[in-house]
Formats: structure tokens, sequence, C-alpha cells
């Protein structure tokens, strides 16, 4: 039986994978909460808008700088879920660096293409990190288009 991250982490590798070219949908975007700090540079690129990201979501869970968080819920408030779209490489590669500075440990990598699936972990987090292609407008492609989408799937450490 898959826990609530591994299926949420299936889902989305398989979303992407499907939806390659699909055009976006305006109407599935969201926001919620105040804004979050990151150290990553925060250089131009990405969508419009700063992090925004609920009240529940673990600060110390690193995120790309300037860019808009397309989706985040928290169901119970031990598991969250967060997508943000259009990220250059640059920032995807701060953002991972990052997660040692916060005190994760990498524990898997798997490499696919550009992007791949990560996993770290604290005293008190896992988190699932899916790393993809996306065009300037935050959809999925398998295109390299220097834009990247970041899926979060973090869940209390089991």
């Amino acid at each position: 039986m898959l826990r609530p991250a591994s299926a949420f982490t299936s889902a989305l590798l398989a979303l992407t994978l499907v939806t390659g070219c699909s055009e976006p949908s305006e109407a599935g975007r969201d926001q919620a909460g105040p804004s979050a700090t990151s150290a990553a540079p925060s250089a131009g690129g990405g969508l419009k808008g700063q992090d925004k990201i609920s009240d529940s979501w673990p600060r110390e869970i690193p995120l790309p700088a300037k860019y808009e968080v397309q989706s985040a819920s928290s169901p119970d408030g031990k598991y969250h879920f967060l997508n943000v779209f259009g990220v250059s490489e640059e920032h995807v590669q701060a953002t991972l660096a990052q997660f040692p500075s916060n005190g994760f440990k990498q524990v898997s990598e798997t490499k696919i293409g550009k992007g791949g699936n990560y996993k770290f972990a604290n005293d008190k987090w896992d988190v699932g990190l899916i790393i993809g292609l996306s065009d300037e407008n935050g959809n999925p492609t398998n295109e390299d288009t220097g834009r990247f989408f970041l899926g979060y799937n973090v869940g209390p450490v089991s």
C-alpha cells in the first residue's frame, strides 16, 4: 500500500509524462497564505508574483525565490503538497543546495533527463521533490526550455 506521499509523487510524475503538451488551466491555479522567504537567488525569470503558501508549510523546506506557487494544499496539517512552475535551472540548483544548509540529508536521487526525483529528510520531515521541464507558462513539457517545475510532497518522518 502506498503512503499518501508516495501516491502523490507517483501521480504527479504520471501526470507530467502524460500532459507534457497540454494547455495551461488558469482555473486550476491558486494561492494561499502569507509570503514565504527563501535564500535562493532572486534574479528574474519565472512567473509573476511571490511565493505564497499556507501558515502550516514547514519553513525549513526551501522554495525557489521569486516564483509563484501554483497550487498548495495541506489536507490534514501533516502532509503538504506544493507546485512551483517556470523555475530557472539556476534557481533549481540553488534550491537543491539549500536542503543541506537547512538541516536535511539527501536520502535518494533518481535523475530523469535534466530533472529527477529527490528525497530529503530531517528529524521531522520527509520531502519528496519532483523536478521536470516546463515551459515559461508552467506547462510540463518534454522540450528543454531552460525552465522547470518543482513538485513538493512533504510528510512527517516515518
